[in-house]
């Protein structure tokens, strides 16, 4: 057992979900046309789990994820931001780049996904 897992309790894992969510957030609030290859190569999660977390967005955040322009050539947008404020969310995802929580959160995302 690694020991970073050790010290790990239930509020950090759920730590981590919403880290998640947040990191798909930004990926879809800072570029231009995010596709899911787009959204999984910068996140670092498989497809499946994208498609969980925008579940998880719309039932528990109330966050409203649209496809703009059809299935094959279309992209993401986000259309509200529910319960979520959309300020905190980038600011949050960007200052994990900087460093400022980068160091006390394990998310098992690669350090270089940094969406400034």
């Amino acid at each position: 057992m690694i020991d970073n897992q050790k010290s790990c309790t239930v509020a950090d894992v759920n730590a981590r979900h919403f880290l998640r969510c947040e990191l798909v957030l930004a990926a879809i609030e800072m570029s231009e046309k995010p596709t899911l290859e787009h959204i999984v190569e910068k996140c670092h999660l498989p497809e499946r789990t994208v498609h969980a977390i925008f579940k998880r967005l719309a039932d528990q955040h109330r966050v409203s994820i649209v496809r703009v322009n059809g299935r094959r050539h279309g992209y993401y947008r986000i259309a509200d931001w529910g319960n979520l404020d959309r300020l905190r969310v980038v600011d949050h995802i960007t200052g994990l780049g900087q460093g400022t929580l980068g160091e006390r959160v394990s998310t098992g995302v690669a350090p270089e996904i940094v969406f400034v």
